[in-house]
């Protein structure tokens, strides 16, 4: 895998290069308002589609407005839509050069939303809202905070995870882990394992699930990168 990781980041940028390369730059500048405009549209109808979706399967608001941010660009797969549409003659050259033009707005704008998408979802987290829109109504398990003493916090329960885990249970020391993805904690918790839904980047629940203070926290992997701060708060927290 380790092999592979650097062509796939080769091919897509030869992807994003030659998507930016289709465009004609002079139906851009006959009006350019308008083609913002309706690429902001575009973005803001696909975050609030994706981020409904999210609060639908019963997500918490916070994880619905992370999903809505990052899924507001025009995705890969239009574009193959388009190239058929174009094949079969029912979309013109005109519209597929507003398609182009729209799509490449909503690439170049996903960067910002990534980086604005935590303040953002922190603050919908934030808004005076119903338990459910706030909490979500996905099974959480462990409701109960976990009575062990010296205990290990567990963050991302993905391979790293699990084979920490393997580690804490030959060395017989407790553990508890959070993970955000529900199905993955659904299936480990059918399996017996003490892994609980939730943001760890969040203190409340970090406490929830260190309960008396815990030994150590592991960071393995969250919905965004764990940075120096996270490493730096979890033993705080715990």
């Amino acid at each position: 895998m380790g092999n592979v990781i650097p062509f796939r980041d080769v091919f897509a940028s030869f992807f994003f290069v030659s998507v930016g390369m289709l465009p004609d730059l002079r139906f851009l500048g006959d009006e350019p308002g308008t083609i913002f405009l309706l690429a902001a549209g575009i973005m803001l109808i696909k975050s609030l589609a994706a981020a409904a979706a999210f609060l639908f399967v019963g997500l918490p608001i916070r994880v619905a407005a992370l999903a809505g941010l990052c899924l507001g660009q025009i995705g890969e797969f239009s574009f193959i839509l388009a190239e058929a549409g174009r094949t079969y003659g029912l979309l013109s050259e005109a519209i597929i050069q507003e398609f182009l033009a729209y799509s490449v707005i909503t690439m170049m704008a996903t960067p910002f939303l990534f980086r604005i998408a935590h303040p953002v979802a922190d603050a919908a987290a934030r808004l005076p809202l119903p338990r459910r829109l706030k909490r979500g109504s996905v099974p959480s398990p462990g409701t109960a905070q976990l009575h062990e003493k010296d205990h290990l916090i567990i963050v991302g329960f993905g391979v790293y995870g699990q084979n920490i885990a393997w580690a804490a249970r030959e060395a017989k020391i407790p553990y508890a882990a959070l993970d955000m993805n529900a199905d993955w904690v659904h299936e480990h918790r059918q399996k017996g394992e003490p892994v609980h839904y939730g943001d760890a980047t969040h203190e409340a629940i970090l406490r929830h699930v260190a309960g008396p203070p815990a030994r150590i926290a592991e960071l393995e992997t969250v919905l965004r990168r764990p940075s120096g701060d996270d490493a730096e708060a979890a033993p705080k927290k715990g």
